[in-house]
């Protein structure tokens, strides 16, 4: 399995397996060395010192790959790490800026109100001419409506009938 430092948690399973695995050779080196202490004749003691030396040297490699691994577990912590501080701080630049625009909202938002503002206040004194438009218009159709009433010019008498005011100014012209 290929090891990952995106997965921390991965590397430290990893690790504690080969510690493991190391404290099992380390013993299992323990019960050789007894049993060797133990043993009897020189051929014997050839072959368990062939067989501890070959367990010393996979003890070295599995202790190299845990530290590797260590190393590796150490870096994708550093990792993890910067990035939380480095969103962190991504964040907190997000809430700043929303906080900035809720604040102060930009020019053209602005520009954009004010003639929404404006056309509506329009729009209102439209509806206010268009009423008064209407209402003219239905003035002026009861006024067409309307019985007629003969007006002095229309009754067909002397003008100087009916107002003796008038009548003195046109016989004095005349």
């Amino acid at each position: 399995m290929p090891l990952v430092p995106e997965r921390p948690e991965l590397l430290a399973r990893e690790i504690a397996t080969w510690k493991q695995r190391v404290q099992e050779k380390k013993e299992e080196k323990e019960r050789l060395e007894e049993a060797n202490a133990e043993g009897s004749g020189p051929c014997r003691t050839r072959v368990h010192v062939g067989h501890l030396t070959q367990l010393q040297e996979k003890w070295r490699e599995e202790e190299a790959r845990c530290s590797e691994l260590e190393r590796k577990l150490a870096a994708a912590s550093g990792q993890v790490a910067s990035t939380q501080q480095i969103r962190s701080t991504y964040e907190e630049m997000a809430e700043a800026l929303g906080q900035h625009l809720e604040e102060n909202p930009p020019r053209h938002l602005k520009e954009i109100l004010f003639l929404e503002k404006r056309a509506q206040a329009s729009w209102m004194a439209a509806v206010g001419v268009e009423r008064k438009l209407q209402e003219l218009r239905e003035g002026h159709q009861r006024h067409r409506q309307a019985p007629q009433v003969p007006s002095r010019q229309d009754s067909g008498s002397d003008p100087s009938v009916l107002d003796p005011v008038l009548s003195m100014g046109l016989r004095k012209r005349g």
